[in-house]
């Protein structure tokens, strides 16, 4: 049976994936726990459209967003496990920030894996009437098959985020 199609049975097996795993061999095995937790990480910074309503709050000045996503992915098949991202809205009028948004935090996972919130409160530097904000955002993925006893592997991808006065902005982010 081909690996993918293995793991995917596991998946949909609930309760009864105790019994499939125990029926495998060890080389079989130790494949599936491979694919679930061998991964490539990717980073890239995006911009958001900013919506209408942000706008509004601009009072004069202009606005803009910045935003970053980490992914990770099997490194067979390429298949997305899980991705991290964050973004956030800001105004802005040459100098200092006029507004800032909340982050727009988001976790998505699969195959195993799951989104567990974040690792502590949202640390913020500066902010409006700064000529800068500076958000730092960690996540909490893990991969905890049922038919696997412990967990196989817990991933906390950071990122963080820049706004500046002059309407530029920085993001970077990293496992």
């Amino acid at each position: 049976m081909a690996l993918l199609q293995l793991v995917s049975r596991l998946i949909a097996a609930g309760s009864d994936a105790g019994a499939i795993w125990a029926a495998l061999a060890p080389s079989t095995r130790q494949a599936v726990i491979d694919f679930i937790t061998d991964g490539t990480v990717q980073v890239d910074k995006y911009r958001p459209d900013v919506p209408r309503q942000v706008k509004a709050m601009a009072d004069g000045g202009r606005c803009t967003a910045v935003g970053y996503h980490v992914k990770y992915s099997t490194r067979l098949f390429g298949i997305t496990i899980w991705t991290f991202q964050a973004a956030m809205y800001f105004c802005y009028d040459g100098f200092k920030i006029t507004y800032a948004s909340e982050p727009i935090v988001r976790g998505e996972a699969h195959w195993t894996w799951e989104y567990k919130g974040l690792v502590g409160p949202i640390g913020k530097v500066g902010g409006v009437g700064f000529p800068m904000e500076e958000v730092y955002i960690q996540g909490h993925f893990v991969s905890c098959p049922a038919w696997i006893v412990p967990c196989l592997k817990t991933m906390d991808p950071w990122i963080r985020l820049e706004a500046h006065g002059d309407g530029s902005s920085r993001a970077s982010g990293h496992v």
